[in-house]
């Protein structure tokens, strides 16, 4: 048998067991170094949780009865001081980390919206896959027209296969200048050189338009 002592946080459970019981399993007590990533905060109490439940099977397995601080299978108490301080985000992104750089992207392509007014045109534009029209594998989208033209489109290029690909030529030959790549240094990619584009790297992203536009990364 396993029993559960429950209560409001800080009303005793924790001393009710300590003085009537004896051996128990303890209630779980934050260490301030829990994850801060969602995906791993979540593994961290799955884990916690097994811990306590393997505890009270053992207790019940000797004692032929297993008390238990708190449900054992329960996540913290979501009203408690300590479960909220635990579960607090870090918005520390230092400069050169993963965060900082998708921090960066974010910012670009939200100012790349405002900034390039071929985005804001909703009526013109065309879609299709090169170089093969069925598989691609890369898409090439075209904004403010449905065909390239100087100082008014721009194209864009995802290349939707974990391989390098040639880079898509345009259909017309308007001049046309690397306004963004998602795998510049910036946004941690391994892009340095922004003037001898050729190729797509894996799933990359690669916008062109007139010169003149602003360029981000």
């Amino acid at each position: 048998m396993i029993v559960v002592v429950e209560g409001p946080t800080a009303a005793g459970k924790t001393m009710w067991c300590q003085r009537q019981v004896g051996r128990f399993v303890a209630g779980y007590v934050p260490t301030g170094t829990e994850p801060v990533d969602g995906h791993a905060l979540a593994r961290h109490w799955a884990r916690v949780s097994m811990r306590r439940w393997a505890e009270a099977e053992e207790l019940e397995r000797i004692d032929g009865v297993a008390f238990c601080d708190t449900d054992p299978g329960a996540v913290p108490d979501p009203h408690a001081a300590d479960t909220f301080r635990s579960a607090v985000l870090s918005w520390s992104w230092p400069e050169g980390s993963h965060q900082a750089a998708m921090r960066n992207l974010y910012h670009d392509l939200l100012a790349a919206r405002r900034a390039w007014r071929a985005l804001r045109d909703f009526t013109r534009r065309a879609a299709k896959l090169v170089p093969n029209e069925d598989v691609g594998p890369v898409l090439e989208l075209i904004r403010g027209g449905v065909l390239p033209q100087p100082g008014t489109t721009v194209r864009a290029l995802f290349n939707l296969s974990d391989s390098e690909q040639p880079l898509p030529k345009a259909q017309s030959s308007p001049p046309e200048t690397l306004l963004f790549s998602s795998e510049l240094s910036r946004y941690h990619g391994s892009r340095t050189d922004r003037q001898s584009l050729t190729t797509l790297k894996a799933y990359e992203c690669a916008v062109f338009g007139p010169a003149g536009w602003e360029t981000y990364g």
